[in-house]
């Protein structure tokens, strides 16, 4: 009943090869920001931009929310002058926000405004414990952020390599998160401009004429 599967990366594939699929019927590349909005943001970033941790995503316990909230608080104990953070989103989780010091609830987001706020803060925090992809990230890399997520995230075999552009925590581990949010926040400007630069060409993997050029391409080279 099916000739292809389009995956999102490399654990998609694993699976599609679990189910039979093979060489040109499975697909890379699924899933893509808007690659040039972001960009934007990266060359923004080299004049202006500010400091600080940011979250975006659902405010549910998949997302890690609670988890990012226990280690950020153990992060400002061990800290002389903390970095904020700030949280994008909307959910049943919104109350664990309210009156903790150094974090901003930002609420829910429009998609023309997410450029702002990525260019508002220095560092991306996707602490999941389910995350199969996550477009976010690749929002965050093409931004020329540094990048903090769990090792549950998918789109992190393909878009952060710990301590070339990001760090991979163990996910459900709060100690460990800590210890990840104290790293990236001690870098020098110079070192975290490096690790986004590298970051940034990591995103340029997914793009939607890569989309594009896969279907179009995928079609004219299947057999009929």
């Amino acid at each position: 009943c099916i000739d292809i599967i389009w995956v999102a990366g490399e654990r998609q594939a694993d699976y599609a090869r679990r189910l039979g699929f093979r060489g040109h019927r499975i697909w890379y590349g699924f899933y893509c920001c808007d690659w040039e909005r972001f960009n934007k943001v990266h060359v923004a970033r080299e004049t202006q931009g500010g400091r600080g941790f940011l979250f975006v995503g659902r405010y549910v316990p998949e997302k890690g929310l609670d988890l990012l909230l226990k280690a950020y608080e153990r992060y400002r104990a061990n800290v002389t002058e903390p970095l904020e953070l700030r949280c994008a989103g909307a959910g049943p989780l919104k109350p664990l926000l309210l009156g903790k010091p150094g974090v901003i609830d930002l609420n829910f987001i429009q998609a023309d405004e997410m450029p702002e706020t990525f260019l508002a803060s220095s560092i991306f925090v996707l602490p999941s414990s389910f995350e199969p992809w996550g477009v976010v990230i690749q929002e965050a890399t093409a931004s020329g952020m540094v990048v903090i997520c769990s090792d549950a995230c998918g789109a992190a075999v393909h878009l952060v390599q710990d301590q070339y552009n990001g760090y991979v925590f163990e996910t459900g581990n709060v100690d460990e998160l800590k210890n990840r949010l104290i790293i990236a926040a001690s870098l020098s400007i110079e070192k975290s401009r490096t690790m986004g630069e590298a970051g940034h060409e990591l995103s340029k993997q997914f793009k939607p004429e890569r989309w594009a050029d896969t279907l179009i391409m995928g079609i004219e080279a299947f057999p009929q």
